[in-house]
């Protein structure tokens, strides 16, 4: 991702109210969150693939397993983003933790 994408992002941000940060700095946000700049794009993307969990539905409950990740390289094509390791690894580092939540609302 360029500069002018990563400052149309955090534009984007701050225009809906969420919390944004500097170039290299963190921001802390109203609910305690911080965001760093260089994770915005990977936010983002993130959010975008609210609808893109892979799924195993049981007789009694669903499973979320995981996202779908090669819904996810379409997507972040669509949103201009270049997937590097770094990208990847920091999508990775959100499904980590965002998993076992999805798990125990489900």
């Amino acid at each position: 991702m360029d500069a002018e994408q990563s400052a149309r992002m955090l534009a984007d941000a701050q225009s809906a109210g969420e919390p944004h940060g500097e170039a290299g700095q963190a921001h802390d946000g109203h609910d305690g969150c911080e965001l760093w700049s260089q994770h915005v794009a990977a936010m983002h993307l993130f959010m975008a693939l609210d609808s893109q969990w892979r799924m195993l539905a049981t007789a009694s409950s669903v499973v979320y397993c995981g996202l779908d990740y090669t819904a996810a390289r379409e997507v972040a094509s669509w949103m201009g983003l270049d997937v590097s390791p770094e990208l990847l690894s920091q999508l990775r580092e959100m499904e980590a933790e965002a998993l076992p939540l999805r798990n125990a609302r489900a």
